[in-house]
């Protein structure tokens, strides 16, 4: 059995927790035999978080098969990691955004089987040649505004793109929905107190009514440059960029979780894990900002940066926070720096924000 993780990706700037625990791969063979007869299991991905991961090869091409955590009736509809229905529609989804041109994997399959008695979601997709931008970007760091402006650009495209789902809801309630559910689960553990709860819903619907009720669009919840695969069609030309972690490719708020988190996490937190500089960030962010705004025109409300980060942290870290309690308790322990610095930057803004 192969670890192909080192060569498919780089994993030279994640902490180890990043890389989930190798899982008994015999548990697996027998639903990969089913879904993909006649296929090779060659290795298993170790670098996802959120998913169980394979390699598969037949004659001619490698493929990647991903399993759901069990589906469970405890899920929250608002909750996005380890979301047993992550996969729900996936298909569907990609084919749409394939044929309107933005560049994500193909899914030849999906369906639910069971494994040890629990139901499973399930996908496979083609093997995205390339390399990951983390990876190239550690190699060629002068490419990086190259890279940033074509990444707001496929962001951009995304978000712009008319839905194919309609749902019975709004931006705005799907983020307080979010956010009510996370804050109250992170209170019942002691992270924040009822008080904060209060005020932290009442800090977020005033950020929300000023950004707007905007449509809900197709965002990637998770921007990170693990997360976008870089390959050329010929030498000395542009770079095409392939959205990864297709699960992540959801419906959202294009400004907060589209727009705004990507220059959170892909810019300002990735510049962090890999002990970036000021001068990074700010080249980094323009590039972006002048390749998404290329696609779309963003309002001047949107444009307060700093007002901006503020309220994606508030909306995003008691998710993050919740995820970290209800991870495997050996893996939350060698994150405990992590943790703690997130429950308490988000009292911090939670106290020092006004309403």
């Amino acid at each position: 059995m192969i670890d192909l993780s080192c060569e498919l990706f780089s994993g030279k700037y994640l902490p180890p927790h990043w890389a989930s625990k190798e899982v008994d791969i015999e548990i697996y063979r027998p639903a990969v035999n089913h879904i993909c007869p006649g296929m090779e299991l060659v290795g298993q991905l170790t670098r996802s978080t959120n998913t169980v991961s394979f390699i598969l090869r037949d004659e001619n091409k490698l493929y990647v098969c991903q399993f759901a955590p069990p589906q469970s009736t405890q899920f929250s509809q608002f909750e996005e990691r380890n979301n047993p229905r992550k996969f729900l529609r996936a298909k569907e989804r990609m084919d749409y955004l394939i044929k309107n041109g933005i560049q994500v994997p193909t899914i030849v399959n999906d369906g639910t089987i069971t494994i040890q008695d629990k139901a499973r979601g399930f996908i496979v997709m083609n093997f995205v040649e390339g390399i990951s931008a983390d990876r190239f970007l550690a190699k060629n760091p002068h490419e990086s505004k190259k890279i940033y402006f074509k990444f707001g650009e496929i962001l951009a495209q995304l978000s712009n793109l008319k839905t194919q789902e309609v749902l019975d809801t709004t931006s705005f309630d799907n983020i307080l929905g979010k956010v009510n559910h996370s804050a109250k689960y992170i209170c019942d553990k002691g992270v924040i107190t009822a008080q904060q709860v209060d005020k932290l819903i009442k800090l977020v619907k005033q950020r929300l009514i000023k950004m707007g009720n905007v449509p809900l669009s197709y965002v990637h919840l998770d921007p990170f440059p693990t997360n976008i695969h870089i390959s050329f069609a010929a030498e000395n030309e542009n770079p095409i960029l392939t959205l990864m972690d297709i699960e992540a490719i959801q419906l959202g708020h294009p400004v907060i979780e589209g727009f705004g988190r990507a220059i959170m996490t892909g810019i300002y937190d990735w510049n962090y894990i890999i002990g970036g500089n000021s001068d990074d960030i700010s080249g980094n962010l323009k590039a972006f900002v002048d390749g998404y705004s290329k696609i779309l025109p963003i309002d001047n409300n949107f444009k307060e940066i700093g007002l901006l980060m503020k309220t994606c942290r508030l909306i995003h870290l008691p998710q993050s926070i919740m995820y970290e309690l209800k991870r495997d308790i050996t893996i939350f322990e060698a994150d405990a720096g992590s943790f703690d610095w997130s429950s308490s930057t988000l009292r911090d803004l939670i106290e020092n924000s006004d309403i």
